[in-house]
């Protein structure tokens, strides 16, 4: 019996004024296309519930899952690889997109209501992050997953900061409603030139401290 033979049998069923039943019990649901290939199943797993979508090749296409620590929702492609990967865990929404080797490129992230952009190479290191944990901050790391250049929008201004291979602080520069100042580090990270207009007030220990801030902020970020 076909599919277009089995709904018109139950709409007739329901036409004759038989009984339907208001509620329906099973660990499998399946929803099947006109050639009785399996393309929808609803079933109860050991993590929950889950609902899978199949395309005509049978390969799953999209998973919805509620585990036990949160929802799950998996979109693949037509190998069935997972591409993205959407999960709200506690209070925690995460997006992350997937390459073709199944390592993470892209994921969007909120936590304690301040959200996170990471992009990150073939090899699964961060090398552009964009955070809202202090302040908008943008760092940009190089193959290793160090900073080695993060932009930061202070309430006092911007900053600029460059930093080298071990992460030492080589350049800072900031600008201000007065004026702007240059800092320049050597490769011990000691003062090496400070530069501003005479009637700047100097910020060269405010912008060592905020360097520092910047640094913990990362830390914190690599260890997500």
């Amino acid at each position: 019996m076909t599919l277009e033979e089995r709904v018109e049998k139950l709409e007739a069923r329901v036409a004759g004024g038989e009984e339907v039943a208001d509620e329906i019990c099973a660990r499998r649901f399946a929803l099947l296309d006109e050639k009785g290939e399996v393309r929808g199943a609803l079933t109860m797993t050991k993590e929950g519930p889950a609902l899978g979508l199949y395309d005509e090749n049978g390969k799953a296409r999209a998973s919805l899952i509620v585990t036990k620590a949160g929802p799950v929702l998996l979109l693949q492609d037509e190998n069935g690889k997972v591409r993205a990967f959407l999960s709200l865990f506690g209070d925690k929404p995460d997006l992350s997109l997937l390459g073709e080797n199944g390592k993470v490129r892209a994921r969007l992230s909120l936590s304690d209501d301040k959200p996170g952009l990471s992009l990150l190479d073939e090899n699964g290191y961060r090398r552009a992050i964009l955070d809202m944990t202090e302040a908008p901050l943008l760092s940009l790391q190089d193959e290793n997953g160090k900073p080695r250049a993060v932009l930061t929008a202070l309430q006092a201004g911007p900053l600029l900061t460059l930093f080298d291979e071990k992460t030492k602080k080589r350049v800072a520069l900031g600008a201000v409603e007065a004026g702007s100042e240059l800092i320049l580090y050597d490769k011990h990270g000691e003062l090496l030139c400070h530069t501003r207009p005479k009637e700047v007030p100097s910020t060269g220990k405010l912008l060592g401290e905020v360097v520092l801030r910047i640094l913990k902020v990362l830390s914190l970020l690599r260890k997500e």
